[in-house]
């Protein structure tokens, strides 16, 4: 299975759409039931659409759906080459919670609470 058809199938997708295409997309997976715990795999906007808003929009969304399938956290991981990505994370909540070479590993606490880094 190809990782487009396994998002369809089996990711929580969150979609912005323009003039009938598809401008931006945050897709991952709230299926840790033990942990309790929702990973965002994929998050892009298409460049002419970016700094609109689209972005933040998007995850904000996939947030309020990790909450409702009963998540206590979300977590993703971001290049460091990935600045704009990376603070927009940050000003939505997330904190760093490990990073190793060029990857970042954040997460929100969706109750609130950002005191455990041990994810």
């Amino acid at each position: 299975m190809d990782y487009a058809t396994k998002l369809k199938r089996h990711a929580l997708l969150c979609e912005a759409w323009s003039d009938g295409a598809l401008v931006g997309l945050v897709a991952g997976y709230c299926n840790d039931r033990e942990g309790r715990t929702g990973f965002i795999t994929s998050a892009s906007v298409l460049k002419r659409y970016l700094r609109q808003g689209i972005g933040e929009q998007l995850v904000g969304r996939f947030l309020a759906l990790a909450q409702e399938a009963g998540m206590l956290r979300v977590c993703l991981e971001v290049s460091w080459s990935q600045t704009p990505a990376r603070r927009l994370y940050s000003k939505l909540g997330f904190q760093e919670q490990d990073s190793g070479g060029s990857i970042e590993r954040m997460a929100i606490y969706l109750s609130g609470k950002t005191n455990d880094k041990s994810a």
